[in-house]
């Protein structure tokens, strides 16, 4: 906590210092000066994320729960990644098989939506250009909702798969933390009690499915 306010001292310094010398037209300096709070913006989100992972592998993570019409989330979800999905020339498609219009569940909203959030990026990155990435509701044989993200891209290497959920482990990325699944994980399955696996192979691709309760 004192490293965080320090962090955002930091940065308020170094915002009130841009103006001033803004007044006094030092270009060169303003430079470095967006270096400063650039640098302490990064450094605030790592510590903040850092805190959370915590939070969430402890098991303490305080969950706010609403009710979340899955159907609609996912719909939302499919929208807000096109601009990625066109932007490497992928399709994203959405099939509601379970035929209802609503599908409601308790869950923390923002914590469902980054875990949706990353499955879908995943799997776009890893579609080949003109794929398509699908996204399909439907009820399983004990009657529980299950959401698949299937994209039809190169099989994840076997000894990735390995690891695959554990924390720092990435793939075919030029970025990335590798905490991203860890991460989903986490919030499946420790914070809302449901089930995540996956299968991958050169034949199909690759399939992330979450299982959620029961339909009512």
């Amino acid at each position: 906590h004192d490293l965080k306010n320090k962090l955002v001292i930091v940065g308020m310094a170094a915002k009130r210092f841009a103006s001033v010398l803004k007044r006094h037209q030092v270009p060169e300096s303003l430079d470095y000066i967006k270096i400063i709070q650039s640098e302490s913006e990064e450094s605030l989100t790592l510590l903040e994320s850092s805190r959370e992972l915590m939070l969430l592998e402890s098991g303490e993570y305080p969950r706010k729960d609403v009710t979340v019409d899955l159907v609609e989330m996912v719909a939302v979800k499919r929208d807000q990644m096109q601009p990625l999905a066109l932007s490497r020339k992928v399709t994203i498609k959405f099939n509601n098989l379970a035929q209802k219009q609503r599908i409601n569940f308790m869950a923390d909203r923002a914590l469902l939506e980054r875990a949706l959030e990353n499955l879908i990026k995943n799997a776009i990155e890893a579609e080949n250009p003109s794929g398509e990435v699908r996204l399909t509701l439907q009820q399983n044989m004990a009657g529980f909702a299950v959401l698949e993200i299937h994209n039809g891209g190169r099989q994840i290497p076997e000894d990735i798969q390995r690891v695959l959920f554990q924390p720092y482990v990435t793939h075919g990325k030029e970025s990335g933390s590798g905490l991203g699944l860890y991460t989903v994980k986490l919030i499946v399955e420790k914070v809302h009690r449901w089930q995540l696996d996956y299968e991958s192979n050169s034949d199909k691709g690759t399939v992330f499915r979450i299982v959620f309760g029961p339909l009512t």
